[in-house]
């Protein structure tokens, strides 16, 4: 019997200890996701700040090489040609500098081509997103943000959107900016030589694809050297 009755008080020390290990065992797993947060605080902060610094970098070359005046081909497009040629994609902030205006556009064409009038809406028609999320990852873009670094980190502003949809959007974004460059090259070309009619005019703002420039240019590609030397540089 007193074995019996003593039982319970045996028990309850070690019912105590087993408490104590498992509210200590709590606090070792909630200050071990606090040090984890804290790290992915910071990860996140520095990432930020080195996208921000290599935004700005690029920002500071691009104004150091602009020239006054209309915009023509500049060192952007070089250096984006040089870095097809050395294997490397051009990064978006590295040619959207070289994008005509749309003031220039309408003076020389009397019009505003799609693509320059609302890119966001012409790229969000080519890979079939909702405008607003392109409009944001556009703008990310143009800062100097990456694809990763905007898919990691800006997932708010773009609905969420994987990395190979924002790569879609910044391939069809680069297309968009050689269209509206190239519509630019040929109608200045054109007017250089008196042949930029009304009715050329039309057909260049029409003109949807790099073909279709190309295909009113043609005609005019080697009448001197200085035709053919326009067709080299444009890729024909």
């Amino acid at each position: 019997m007193d074995a019996m009755h003593q039982g319970p008080e045996f028990q309850a020390p070690a019912e105590g200890l087993q408490l104590q290990e498992r509210l200590d065992d709590a606090r070792t797993e909630i200050l071990e996701a606090s040090d984890q947060a804290a790290k992915d605080v910071e990860s996140r902060e520095a990432a930020e700040k080195l996208e921000k610094e290599k935004a700005e970098a690029r920002g500071a070359r691009s104004k150091a090489r602009a020239g006054p005046g209309a915009r023509a081909v500049t060192a952007d497009l070089a250096e984006a040609s040089a870095a097809d040629f050395e294997g490397r994609a051009p990064k978006a902030s590295e040619v959207f500098d070289d994008f005509p205006s749309l003031k220039e556009m309408e003076e020389l064409l009397g019009g505003e081509p799609r693509a320059l009038r609302d890119l966001a809406g012409w790229v969000a028609q080519q890979v079939g997103v909702d405008r607003c999320h392109v409009e944001a990852a556009l703008q990310l873009l143009q800062d100097g943000g990456s694809v990763h670094f905007i898919a990691s980190y800006r997932k708010e502003m773009t609905g969420c959107m994987k990395e190979q949809k924002l790569h879609d959007i910044e391939r069809e974004m680069k297309r968009g900016l050689a269209l509206e460059t190239r519509r630019r090259q040929v109608a200045l070309e054109l007017q250089s030589r008196g042949q930029l009619t009304e009715e050329r005019k039309k057909h260049l703002l029409e003109a949807g694809t790099e073909q279709d420039l190309d295909d009113i240019w043609a005609p005019f590609q080697h009448a001197d050297g200085m035709g053919a030397s326009m067709g080299v540089g444009m890729g024909a």
